[in-house]
């Protein structure tokens, strides 16, 4: 017991040291002071507190609006000009493949690759082989493949899209000419 109220003793003395002095006070309250102190005149009143605890409010809300209109755009980046293909209700697999094509012909190999992955998705959507959504994951669609007979070769394709998309490897021409050869070979062992 000698030893705990030693512990306590020492806590008291430490605790009523200058530097502790207002411990009372809300961090809010200490906030509002602090700010007081680096602004003499131009903030005053009791009014202080309010303002901040509305300014963090306001701040909160802008960053949440912010993340929201973000998340909305990226999701929107990621159908991207695939989605742009298929306006209209021409959301088939063959403008999907026709958008591969015109993408890889200007040169974007790494967007040819993300449209031609969509044009396979769509293809085996259309044939009853997976259900697709743009919110799916490559792995949701492999799962959905568990049975399919160019299973192996459709993780080829996804793998080698990963690679593309999400790593830091550059897209060439000889990527978007083996994810072609990947689209045929799925699509001929999967009939």
């Amino acid at each position: 017991m000698h030893a705990q109220e030693r512990a306590r003793e020492l806590l008291a003395e430490i605790l009523s040291r200058e530097e502790f002095a207002g411990a009372e006070e809300s961090l809010l309250q200490r906030l509002a002071a602090a700010i007081k102190a680096k602004l003499p005149g131009l903030i005053s009143g009791p009014g202080l507190a309010t303002a901040l605890i509305i300014s963090l409010a306001a701040l909160a809300v802008f960053t949440g609006l912010l993340i929201w209109i973000m998340r909305r755009h990226s999701l929107a980046t990621a159908a991207g000009s695939g989605e742009s293909a298929l306006q209209g209700g021409k959301g088939t697999p063959r403008a999907a493949l026709a958008a591969s094509r015109e993408a890889a012909g200007k040169g974007s190999h790494k967007e040819a690759i993300r449209l031609l992955l969509l044009a396979l998705l769509l293809q085996l959507d259309e044939e009853g082989a997976l259900e697709y959504h743009y919110s799916r994951t490559n792995g949701e669609y492999l799962r959905q493949l568990q049975f399919f007979s160019a299973r192996p070769v459709a993780a080829e394709l996804f793998s080698l899209y990963e690679k593309i998309w999400y790593g830091r490897s550059r897209c060439r021409r000889e990527d978007y000419d083996r994810s072609l050869k990947l689209y045929a070979a799925i699509l001929e062992r999967g009939q």
